[in-house]
Parts: C-alpha cells; sequence; structure tokens
C-alpha cells in the first residue's frame, strides 16, 4: 500500500490544531499527547498489517486526529515507525538495567534475571515488541521483511545490532575471568543470541499456547551464550 503523502501548501494551517469545548471556545490540543495517540495507533497498525499494509491516513484516522495534524509530527510513516522502535530499544534498556542483580550475583542467576526481564517486557506490549523486532512488523520467523529507517537495514536486523552490545561486554568481561570458552567471539555470539530470542519471542507472541511461559524462558536460559559456552568449557 503506497504512502499518502501531501504537499506543504495542502497541510491544514495552524487552526486546525484545536477542537472545540463545550462552551464553544477553541481548544489547543496538547502536542505531547497527540504524538503519543500517533504512536499508539502506528503501534497497532504495523503490528497487525506489516509496514507496507499501513499508511498516513489510517494512522491518523486511529488516532482520532487529520492528517495534516500526522504530518506536523512525522515526515511519512517511516519516521513514526522509527520513533515506535526507538522508544522500544529505550524501554528494554531501562527494564533490562533495572533487572541487574549487585555485582557478584552468578552468571546463571545474571542470565535468568536477564531472560526474564525480556520475556516479561514482550508480553507487557507484544504489539510493540513486534514491530521492533518482527522483520516488517509482523510476528513470525518467516515474515516478509522490508526497509528500515535505522541504518538503512531490515527492520529487526539494525534493532539487533543495538540492542546487542550490552551482552556483548559482558560476555567478553566472563571471557576475560576464564569464565567462558575462548573459542567464543562475544561479538558473533551476542548477535546470534539476541537475533534468535527476538524472533522466538515474536514467533511466541502470535500464540503462547505454543509453549508455556517457563519452557520460553528455561529454553532460552539454556541457550544463553554465557551458559552454553561455560558449560561446553566444562565438558
Amino acid at each position: 500500500m503506497s504512502e499518502h503523502v501531501i504537499t506543504p501548501d495542502q497541510r491544514p494551517g495552524p487552526q486546525n490544531k484545536r477542537t472545540r469545548s463545550r462552551g464553544g471556545k477553541a481548544k489547543r490540543q496538547d502536542p505531547a499527547e497527540v504524538r503519543r495517540r500517533l504512536v499508539t495507533a502506528a503501534t497497532q497498525r504495523f503490528a497487525s498489517h506489516g509496514f507496507e499494509g499501513v499508511n498516513s491516513n489510517q494512522i491518523a484516522r486511529d488516532a482520532g486526529v487529520g492528517v495534516g495534524t500526522f504530518y506536523r509530527h512525522f515526515q511519512d510513516k517511516r519516521e513514526v515507525h522509527q520513533a515506535v522502535v526507538l522508544e522500544t530499544l529505550e524501554a528494554l534498556q531501562n527494564r533490562v538495567a533495572q533487572s541487574a542483580r549487585a555485582p557478584g550475583a552468578s552468571v546463571q542467576d545474571q542470565v535468568r534475571d536477564l531472560v526474564e526481564a525480556v520475556v516479561g517486557f514482550a508480553e507487557e506490549i507484544p504489539a510493540q515488541f513486534r514491530v521492533a523486532f518482527g522483520g516488517d512488523g509482523t510476528a513470525g520467523l518467516g515474515a516478509r521483511t522490508q526497509r528500515s529507517p535505522l541504518s538503512g537495514a531490515t527492520p529487526g536486523r539494525a534493532q539487533v545490532a543495538y540492542s546487542t552490545r550490552a551482552t556483548a561486554r559482558r560476555l567478553a568481561e566472563l571471557q576475560a575471568q576464564g569464565v567462558l570458552d575462548p573459542r567464543l567471539d562475544p561479538g558473533v555470539a551476542a548477535r546470534a543470541f539476541v537475533g534468535m530470542q527476538n524472533s522466538v519471542l515474536c514467533w511466541w507472541l502470535e500464540d503462547p499456547t505454543r509453549a508455556t511461559r517457563e519452557a520460553m524462558i528455561e529454553t532460552l536460559i539454556v541457550l544463553h551464550p554465557a551458559i552454553a559456552a561455560a558449560n561446553s568449557k566444562v565438558t
């Protein structure tokens, strides 16, 4: 579905930013609230229909505003898609940071906290998670990918690269301590695990009856490179 574009002289003037109160007086809408409604509407649309199945008219209508208001906040649907992705990444990083245990915790406990934080985050905002990590904004491992506004990569790939840095750093630290197999490349391992984890979570969010929550968590813990590589080193 093609993106509807209007020229600057077609966009409604400032008077259209106002709504009428009960007394008939013009009431200015809060720009931050309007932007939030647009991002929320876009999230639901992208999650349900994929990136190519959405246009700015639909997002504006779902948010209860005119298309001119949409263009005051975002240049096009790619920009609002980027806003959804960046907000999701920031929120996920905050969640993971809050879940971290005090220094000295075992590797097993650290990995469990990390996995439980990510799974819980995905459960709380499934549509947003799928848009950020589900390929073209829809869940499923076989979903068709589209070009992303982030670094020119397909949606999901740039997000994986952005979200693997902390994992790669931690794996490098554990390797330096002699905990992990020295053959492990921290960057490769982090990218492989995070990409797999996000894809599997999107698949699971489509239909949570495919596996229990406990099975998801325990399996991801076993597959985490900090656990798998440590076990490999022992054996």
